[in-house]
């Protein structure tokens, strides 16, 4: 479809931005906004790619694409619409179509500078076109829905916008709810970066501290007087300096832990991860309290836990590798490993893109399995 004739030709943009970005970015600050706009950025750059478009420019968090059939660039963005609520957060956008023309080596033009101020006038969730595109697609497999006649901004004239409303039959979901777009946004944090030392006390008097993802076991006796001390049942952040608690997380259960072995624990993907048989514990480091559901996942005490790859892995007693969705807490059993009356040794462990799980007793030594995302 796309015809040349010097610098101009024939083409569609998609322009994309998160919607309320300035509240979002001061409720998470800094570091968690940083990371939750390079997943955004991810994700987008995948749908991309998918249909076939080229990014023009980024400016904070927003995008202007360029493709050369309408058609591709809604496909693209109802993607990313519906892809990025799994972050928090909605986007909204803005399709044109028409002869743009190449100002220093970008398109630009009038077509450019219309979806641009559409893109202004879109709600969360939603993708606007002009009439004209509207009619330009017909039996492309999208559906539309009125959105009215507008002003854009800096522009003469009124423009008659369509929303897009569903694709191939399939109807566009309605934006998300605040509370869960909150719920979603507090599990977004740096991945591979310290969080802060965070350690759980146990009853036998040891201390396991958690560091990124490293796991130290210490007792008191290794501390100066003064310094940190034993904890039961309850969860710390302590400064990775001085040793000092600066605050603690009360796991508000009646039993003691027993022994380190047997009650496993992770930190990654926006939690302390908490093996407690039979359930795992989700401790919220940001509001410093437990989840109130417990992840009934029924292991025992040879079971271990490990975050990361977007997931919580957890090693059950009947070999089972469990799957934990770190935004709802739901469990789904990932891989069988086969029966056996022994119950395994060793531990989960992950890479930077793959996860591997030792062998056990029954097997031969060194037999291991690697997980990745598509296993």
């Amino acid at each position: 479809m796309q015809r040349r004739s010097g610098g101009r030709h024939l083409g569609a943009v998609l322009f994309t931005d998160i919607v309320s970005s300035t509240a979002i970015a001061a409720e998470m600050g800094n570091t968690r906004w940083s990371e939750l706009v390079a997943r955004h950025h991810r994700i987008v750059r995948r749908a991309v790619s998918r249909f076939g478009g080229h990014e023009v420019d980024t400016a904070g968090d927003g995008f202007f694409v360029s493709f050369e059939r309408p058609a591709d660039a809604i496909r693209a963005a109802i993607e990313e619409t519906d892809a990025v609520r799994e972050l928090g957060i909605e986007i909204r956008a803005s399709v044109g179509f028409g002869e743009l023309e190449a100002v220093s080596g970008k398109p630009g033009g009038l077509v450019v500078n219309a979806a641009a101020r559409m893109m202004a006038v879109a709600g969360p969730g939603e993708v606007l076109v002009p009439a004209s595109l509207r009619d330009l697609v017909l039996g492309a497999g999208v559906t539309f829905a009125e959105h009215g006649v507008h002003q854009l901004k800096g522009m003469e004239g009124e423009f008659h916008l369509f929303k897009v409303t569903g694709v191939d039959g399939e109807v566009l979901a309605s934006p998300m709810e605040a509370d869960e777009a909150v719920e979603r946004r507090r599990e977004i944090f740096p991945v591979g970066r310290r969080r802060g030392p965070l350690f759980v006390g146990l009853a036998a008097g040891a201390l396991a501290v958690i560091i990124g993802a490293s796991i130290l076991l210490f007792r008191p006796s290794d501390k100066s007087p003064g310094e940190v001390g034993p904890l039961q049942n309850a969860v710390a952040r302590i400064d990775a300096e001085s040793g000092k608690i600066l605050s603690t997380i009360d796991l508000d259960r009646d039993s003691a832990f027993d022994q380190f072995i047997n009650h496993p624990l992770a930190a990654g993907e926006g939690g302390v991860w908490v093996l407690e048989p039979p359930q795992l514990l989700h401790v919220d480091p940001i509001y410093e309290q437990v989840r109130s559901d417990q992840i009934a996942i029924g292991v025992t005490d040879h079971a271990d836990v490990e975050a990361g790859l977007g997931a919580v892995w957890v090693l059950g007693g009947q070999f089972t590798v469990y799957r934990v969705n770190p935004a709802t807490d739901e469990v789904e059993p990932f891989l069988d490993m086969g029966a056996s009356q022994k119950a395994p040794v060793g531990h989960l462990d992950r890479g930077r893109h793959m996860g591997w799980i030792p062998g056990w007793h029954g097997y031969p030594r060194g037999c291991s399995h690697r997980c990745t995302r598509s296993d």
